[in-house]
């Protein structure tokens, strides 16, 4: 989450910047990503901006190594995700606080945040539902 959703949208459509669309497409391995409805519905830029979002994250939940998992408004809680998390297969997670960020390869943590991933992902929609959310996201912003 950028701190100055303007700046951020202007860097992030900032058409002299390599494209990043490539990085969805590794020679190996797999993205999976678990997010709410909740951070699809916080406005980081103009409509218009959040509606190109939401048809980016379709097209990329199509790709056959990534997996977008979305948490829909209303679903009960398992758990909370205390802050945000990247684990890198079971060699490693990093952890982005408020202030800083951190790589542990602590096995006793690594299992933690495995245990936390495997219980958030019980409460996601994948696949076709998880197009469906984002297209009725996106028709949202659109009529804004």
């Amino acid at each position: 989450m950028c701190a100055a959703p303007t700046r951020c949208v202007r860097w992030a459509r900032d058409p002299r910047l390599p494209d990043r669309r490539h990085l969805l497409h590794p020679r190996e391995g797999a993205w999976v990503l678990v997010m709410s409805e909740a951070a699809l519905n916080w406005l980081a830029g103009t409509p218009s901006v959040m509606a190109e979002q939401m048809d980016q994250l379709i097209e990329a939940s199509t790709l056959p190594n990534v997996r977008l998992g979305i948490i829909p408004f209303r679903t009960p809680a398992r758990v909370f995700a205390p802050h945000g998390f990247g684990m890198y297969d079971s060699r490693g997670v990093c952890i982005g606080t408020k202030t800083a960020t951190a790589l542990t390869t602590e096995p006793r943590d690594v299992a933690d945040y495995e245990a936390l991933f495997d219980e958030l992902e019980l409460m996601v929609v994948f696949d076709d539902d998880v197009r469906e959310l984002l297209r009725a996201t996106a028709d949202s912003y659109r009529a804004s």
